[in-house]
């Protein structure tokens, strides 16, 4: 059956897509409540705030896809359980 190696790889790549976009939205959002340290100059504060919320992105975007990627194997177990439990084996 051709579903069985696709779907968790397709779940994953579904999670991730949706976690990425999510994320780059957030990321050129700009928040009036951040936490500057007055000692550095607002370039360099915006510099630190976008490079976290890009590792941040990666980071979101990984465990989704590895969230997607289970998730699709669960559903992948429970059709197999489905389907041999119809046919009677």
């Amino acid at each position: 059956m051709w579903l069985e190696p696709v779907l968790p790889v397709l779940a994953a790549a579904c999670a991730a897509i949706v976690a990425w976009r999510h994320e780059t939205r957030r990321l050129d959002r700009r928040t009036l409540y951040e936490p500057w340290d007055r000692d550095t100059t607002e370039e360099e504060f915006r510099r630190r705030l976008i490079g976290r919320r890009k590792r941040r992105r990666w980071g979101v975007t990984l465990l989704s896809a590895i969230a997607g990627s289970l998730a699709g194997t669960v559903v992948l177990l429970q059709l197999v359980s489905l389907s041999e439990a119809v046919r009677g084996g």
